[in-house]
């Protein structure tokens, strides 16, 4: 089913989600927007008609996202099946963050390293 995106209650019915998730999802606007930008997205790949499942990971990638510079490429690879369950999502959006911690714990033990061998 596809919806006008000038209705938002409608929009997120179509794509899947319950009328109440949806009314839900309107009380925040910060979540509204960004679900509106990646169903907007995924449309101009897959055209209007976004099914339940495609919808369930781009509901959860707008709840779920820290950095929306990287709603692009997200909306992308569900929109193109490259993603296509929780999980996948779910790994993906820890990558910048395990990412971070290890550069974190090198630098750490790289200092230590240092600090050891000056005072040797």
């Amino acid at each position: 089913m596809a919806a006008d995106g000038s209705d938002p209650l409608r929009l997120f019915v179509s794509i899947g989600l319950s009328e109440s998730k949806a009314r839900e999802t309107l009380r925040n606007e910060a979540l509204t927007a960004l679900l509106r930008e990646a169903v907007g997205q995924a449309q101009g790949i897959l055209g209007p008609v976004i099914d339940k499942t495609v919808g369930t990971l781009l509901y959860n990638v707008a709840s779920r996202l820290k950095d929306s510079k990287r709603l692009g490429h997200l909306v992308e690879y569900i929109a193109t099946k490259k993603i296509i369950t929780d999980l996948q999502l779910n790994v993906i959006l820890w990558i910048p963050l395990i990412q971070q911690t290890l550069i974190e714990n090198v630098a750490l033990a790289w200092s230590s390293h240092r600090n050891r061998l000056k005072r040797q």
